[in-house]
């Protein structure tokens, strides 16, 4: 799960994953999925960002492409819904034309680089402004915003590198681009502020955008621009990842080390529109590095703050100055459990924390005088279809698995009382695991479905080579086989 947005007129929770997006209006017990529905299935189905305002839903969706031996990402297109995601309108990715290597700015004639492909042009965040208009920042295409929800797109020019302001008065000789264009621009100047990650809309009138060079703020809907930095303003670093605004001219920001000296991941906030800025405690040192983990997404309940990074889900009730992390996080009566700290996002609804792991979405309850914080129970929400009577009853899921990210999951179901035993065998059916062994699970007459985890391993706790396993379910005297795609 990669990002969480709830509409703040119907309330309406949604969250953004590999499998497409998901809805739920009553708090996270019942879910709506879109994936399949023809918007979003292969390789539109993977969703990169989300954003919803009355009924309004924007996603944007990406895949990876392998080239030169490295994985590029590759923007898949913005899909826009109007009326709640009953119907969705998919387009491509934004792009420019070959030719438009001009940007007329008032009184200013920039020359720009045109991206005219989808690679690295992924859009990392949307934002809603009004009825009507959409923001995206991307890594290659930059900031840029649609005023007919999503037909047409228009680049957004925010400082330079060299300078911290923009205005409509004053002409402008800077290059529009992200990289050394000398064959666009005659130079080799490079604005890292033209690669954009994180957008907020406060207002219709006050705008955030987040980029590999800082923070940025227009008060005006989006043409003139004020630029907050490591050097200028003391954030921790100048690669912007994430913003949320928490009261009106409150903003907190996931601050990266971008190139800078003195630059460093953490956590930076404002409580004046940009006037002061102030750095969080860092929330992990990786006594290796020294290096604080990266915050992916940041989220708030009333007075507490939550932030999710690679070192796992943290909360903070002193306004950023301790951070605790459960332990944790299983459901005893599921079996299930997260054995990875990587979180990829983190999201609240109402008293409810969601957080996205890298394969199942879990949540918890929490508030600010919990004497449990982070506790439990948790509650995992996995992407799964029911167990049918076809073939052997049986699935496993995510198939194939990538045992450094995740646990595969195997489906089956039990009748009466009955005692289980679930095994992998590699290729030649030797036996590479035993999950569990004649253990007694209690199903219903009809059939009750069960799921155990593999993580991947042997019985000797080594990490099992790529390969296809079976895996065998004996449930009572009856057998079921199933297939295995180890991937790494």
């Amino acid at each position: 799960m990669l990002d969480f947005a709830t509409d703040p007129v119907t309330h309406a929770f949604w969250i953004a994953t590999n499998k497409g997006p998901s809805v739920s209006i009553d708090g996270g017990k019942n879910w709506r999925s879109f994936y399949g529905d023809g918007a979003f299935q292969g390789d539109t189905a993977n969703c990169a960002a989300i954003a919803a305002k009355n009924n309004l839903i924007v996603v944007s969706t990406a895949t990876t492409k392998r080239v030169s031996g490295q994985d590029i990402a590759v923007g898949t297109g913005i899909h826009v819904s109007v009326d709640g995601g009953d119907h969705w309108t998919h387009y491509t990715q934004p792009k420019d034309s070959p030719a438009d290597t001009i940007i007329h700015f008032y009184k200013s004639t920039l020359k720009a680089l045109p991206v005219t492909v989808d690679e690295q042009n992924v859009a990392y965040s949307v934002a809603i402004q009004g009825a009507s208009t959409i923001w995206i920042a991307s890594f290659a295409a930059g900031t840029r915003k649609s005023t007919d929800l999503g037909k047409t797109w228009q680049r957004v020019i925010l400082p330079p590198t060299a300078l911290s302001t923009i205005d409509t008065n004053t002409v402008y000789h800077f290059a529009v681009t992200p990289v050394p264009a000398i064959k666009f621009t005659g130079t080799d100047e490079a604005n890292l502020n033209y690669e954009g990650f994180s957008m907020l809309v406060e207002n219709d009138s006050t705008i955030w955008a987040g980029t590999a060079d800082g923070i940025n703020r227009s008060t005006d809907g989006g043409t003139q621009w004020t630029k907050f930095n490591q050097i200028n303003s003391k954030i921790t670093g100048d690669f912007v990842v994430d913003l949320k605004l928490r009261a009106p001219g409150h903003v907190w920001a996931s601050t990266g080390k971008a190139n800078g000296n003195g630059e460093h991941n953490g956590i930076s906030y404002t409580e004046d529109d940009g006037q002061n800025w102030h750095a969080a405690s860092d929330i992990l040192v990786d006594t290796s590095s020294q290096n604080t983990a990266l915050v992916h997404k940041l989220a708030f309940m009333k007075s507490l703050i939550y932030a999710a990074n690679d070192e796992g889900v943290w909360r903070s009730a002193d306004n950023g100055v301790t951070w605790v992390s459960p332990s944790l996080i299983f459901n005893k009566d599921t079996r299930d459990v997260v054995t990875r700290s990587q979180m990829l996002s983190v999201g609240t609804y109402d008293t409810t924390v969601f957080v996205g792991t890298s394969d199942c979405l879990v949540s918890t309850g929490d508030s600010p005088g919990s004497l449990n914080p982070l506790g439990g129970p948790w509650t995992f929400y996995c992407f799964a279809q029911p167990v049918t009577t076809a073939d052997d009853q049986t699935y496993a899921y995510p198939n194939p698995f990538q045992p450094t990210q995740e646990q595969t999951r195997i489906r089956f179901k039990v009748t009466d009382v009955q005692p289980v035993t679930v095994e992998i065998f590699d290729f030649k059916l030797r036996l590479v695991r035993t999950v569990i062994r004649e253990v007694m699970r209690t199903g219903s007459t009809s059939g009750s479905e069960f799921k155990e985890l593999w993580d991947g391993s042997d019985n000797y706790g080594h990490r099992v080579p790529n390969a296809t396993y079976f895996y065998k379910v004996t449930v009572g005297s009856t057998i079921h086989w199933g297939k295995i795609l180890v991937i790494r």
